[in-house]
């Protein structure tokens, strides 16, 4: 038992980390091992009665015995087929009463050993060129009267990191559209025009063809990423699409696409051996080898020829099986829609990890238009599951909008390891006012359980209301390394912030980051960072230029993972790398590594004075109208800088 060596846990110890954990594991699987598991269960034994017998008056050995004992006790009882888990992102069981304690916690042991060939990031990441920004944030909850509120007071500066290299999501759009016209079917049909006879396929893909909103997650399990984009069929302006759909990749931990990555659906019944099931299946539709018969001449010919004028139909065939059981990347995903004008199919979708105590799967969040209400609603898909991967979201106690869009989905407490549920999922359904949703992943039925349940006009009461702060990526509980506070739990995210008519004239995208606090089921958002673009150019929306002109956006789409590589024991200062990806332009997407985000973020319990606590009322009302109107305003400053530093030309 060889390699590096995490914090040990029990394997139902390391299933139980939260979502977004990405705890990092190895197997130690015996069914491999050169001698039987009962031979080697006596040699064991037998090593431990050696030690006893010769080192009775040793207590350090007799220690060392009965530790050793313990662990192939443990790893015993865990099962000869079952893989055994080592991990350095598990929970952390200890708990801490106040936030600020947060600032002199020390794992900096518990990081000493890392297997970082299990981790989404890489050393060679680590040891990239990263370049120092600051960034300003506003505080809420601060312990302060309204009387005395100065801009000043809620106003925090500090810095964050960011890699001065990002890696660029690309497809091969021209064999994808090959692909899709190949099957002849209703989609195909409707992703061609008459006018594209003539065109060459460069210009029907730059014309017609958009892609972004690229949104990873890590599979621990797969050790890949899953990214999901929205792919887009235009006849004409690619900001009024006729179909949108999600085209689904999966990557390496070097973002280096992997072709033909499988992975089985979690509802459908595996056979048992599935190497020899294939090998059956490949001998059914005459595309086994033919290397046994290279003895026989003759007999090899006849294979070869007969296997290669069978060769499309076998391997179609063969495809069409095994779809029943597996998903296969990359591909587009199978959301089922009606064809009717423009604007059909999935938008904007995010993804979030949902993880129980036996498994990890991607959800799917978009709006699309709903047949039965005839209006834009929220919907999520299951990628991998065959029965009922569809489920429309409905809120009976909130009238909804007639267009629902950019609901940002988070886990809290949502877990089920149950064959007949799903379980639940959250959303921030709006961020000024903050109303807080909990959905059933089964059919759908929400409850708010947070916020006002009606609009009304009192939801602009002293400003309060801020329609520019909106869904971008998912939010991300706090490094599970780190331990737990009582009776709180944190996630971290990003917004974007869409302003209208400031900066580039009519539309101004940039990324935001928020903390979300919630106690005893009070919500608040803690700390928020109204602009985060760490000085980038942005692709002007025509892509001739970084030059501001009409539409400017910078949209956060998904965080791929947040991890934990080291601590200074000294000043308790974290070594953390959280990997984002953003949209440029609608037609680019990038991730971007940021460094020191938890260092950021614990900084205002350091810096500002914040109540321990959230307590609603008129107090916490008005005190966050006037950090919203701070805010605003800095963020305004910032879109218009932008603009004059960034003319058309």
């Amino acid at each position: 038992m060889s390699g590096d060596y995490g914090v040990l846990l029990s394997g139902e110890e390391s299933r139980k980390s939260p979502e977004h954990g990405s705890p990092v594991s190895f197997s130690m699987d015996f069914s491999e091992a050169a001698i039987p598991l009962e031979s080697f269960t006596t040699r064991i034994r037998l090593l431990l009665n050696r030690i006893f017998a010769s080192l009775k008056k040793n207590q350090v050995y007799k220690l060392i015995a009965i530790l050793l004992l313990v662990t192939c006790v443990t790893v015993l009882s865990h099962g000869r087929n079952e893989p055994f888990l080592f991990s350095t992102a598990a929970v952390n069981k200890n708990t801490v009463s106040k936030k600020k304690d947060l600032l002199n916690v020390d794992i900096s042991n518990q990081l000493r050993f890392i297997p970082w060939s299990k981790l989404p990031l890489s050393k060679e990441t680590t040891k990239q060129h990263f370049k120092e920004a600051g960034v300003t944030g506003f505080v809420s909850n601060l312990v302060a009267t309204r009387d005395t509120f100065k801009c000043e007071d809620c106003i925090y500066d500090n810095t964050i990191e960011y890699s001065d290299w990002s890696e660029l999501l690309e497809d091969d759009l021209i064999a994808l559209r090959r692909q899709m016209l190949k099957r002849n079917n209703a989609l195909s049909k409707e992703v061609k025009d008459k006018k594209e006879d003539d065109w060459s396929e460069e210009k029907i893909i730059k014309e017609h063809w958009f892609r972004f909103g690229g949104a990873p997650i890590w599979l621990e399990t797969e050790q890949c990423f899953l990214v999901f984009t929205r792919l887009g069929y235009t006849r004409g302006n690619k900001g009024h699409p006729h179909v949108s759909l999600i085209r689904a990749q999966a990557f390496d931990r070097d973002w280096k696409e992997i072709q033909n990555k499988r992975i089985p659906f979690s509802d459908v019944v595996m056979p048992s051996d599935l190497d020899k099931e294939l090998q059956l299946l490949d001998r059914e539709l005459g595309a086994s080898s033919c290397d046994p018969l290279q003895g026989e001449p003759t007999m090899y010919e006849e294979c070869i020829v007969e296997k290669t004028k069978n060769s499309l139909k076998s391997t179609q065939r063969r495809e069409e099986i095994l779809s029943r059981y597996f998903l296969t990347f990359p591909t587009i995903i199978d959301v089922p829609f009606v064809f009717h004008g423009d604007l059909n199919g999935p938008e904007d979708p995010h993804v979030i990890l949902r993880k129980t105590e036996s498994m990890e799967e991607p959800v799917l969040v978009f709006n699309m238009l709903d047949e039965v209400e005839k209006k834009r609603r929220i919907f999520s898909f299951m990628p991998f599951r065959k029965i009922d991967p569809l489920v429309k979201f409905t809120v009976p106690s909130l009238k909804l909008n007639e267009k629902e869009k950019n609901w940002t989905p988070f886990f809290h407490n949502d877990f089920h390891n149950s064959k007949l549920s799903r379980g639940t999922i959250h959303f921030i359904y709006s961020f000024k006012p903050l109303r807080i949703l909990q959905c059933s992943l089964n059919d759908g039925i929400c409850d708010v359980v947070f916020g006002k349940t009606e609009r009304s006009s009192d939801d602009d009461k002293d400003g309060e209301t801020y329609g520019s702060m909106r869904g971008g990526t998912q939010f991300y509980k706090l490094p599970s390394v780190l331990p737990g506070i009582e009776d709180k739990t944190m996630w971290l995210g990003f917004p974007k912030l869409h302003l209208f008519n400031s900066g580039c004239n009519t539309h101004y995208y940039r990324p935001m980051m928020a903390l979300l606090v919630e106690e005893k089921g009070t919500y608040n958002l803690e700390l928020e960072v109204p602009v985060l673009d760490f000085g980038l150019d942005v692709k002007s929306w025509n892509l001739k230029g970084y030059y501001c002109d009409h539409i400017s956006i910078l949209s956060p789409n998904s965080i791929a993972y947040w991890e934990v590589v080291n601590q200074d024991p000294v000043t308790k200062e974290y070594e953390d790398y959280l990997a984002v990806s953003m949209s440029e332009a609608d037609t680019f997407s990038r991730v971007i590594v940021l460094k020191g985000v938890l260092n950021y973020i614990l900084g205002i319990y350091r810096d500002k004075q914040i109540n321990e606590s959230f307590q609603l009322g008129d107090e916490a009302s008005i005190a966050s109208a006037k950090t919203l109107k701070c805010m605003d305003e800095f963020a305004r400053q910032q879109s218009s800088k932008y603009d004059k530093s960034h003319p058309k030309p």
